[in-house]
């Protein structure tokens, strides 16, 4: 129950803070200096969040030899699940925020059932 609001609470505030970012960006959407930090600051974003992408995928593994399952089983689910999402992007345009969900919940379901199964 406690994990369900810590999650309820961490999507809230994620939320929070990517609506407030909307607002300002589109407040200011016409000024230059804004342009030029988007230009310069995202690939330091995008190179931070695949850190930590690789990050979380490291734990991943680490938690399944800790269970004694093939840690390699986590890092193919989740290519499988990008490689998934990807498809759907090019071929359907699904937008960002379902295709993000859905690969959420769909790690979740299949480390599941992996774990489920052994």
């Amino acid at each position: 129950m406690f994990g369900l609001l810590g999650l309820a609470l961490a999507v809230a505030a994620t939320a929070f803070g990517a609506l407030s970012l909307f607002i300002c960006f589109e407040v200011l959407k016409d000024s230059v200096r804004l342009h030029m930090i988007i230009r310069y600051i995202i690939p330091v974003v995008c190179g931070m969040l695949v850190s930590t992408a690789l990050s979380l995928l490291i734990t991943a593994s680490n938690v399944l030899i800790r269970e004694g399952l093939n840690p390699f089983l986590s890092a193919g689910a989740i290519i499988a699940i990008f490689l998934a999402m990807l498809f759907l992007n090019k071929k359907y345009n699904i937008k960002d925020i379902i295709l993000l969900l859905s690969g959420g919940f769909g790690t979740v379901i299949v480390l599941s059932i992996v774990n489920y199964l052994f």
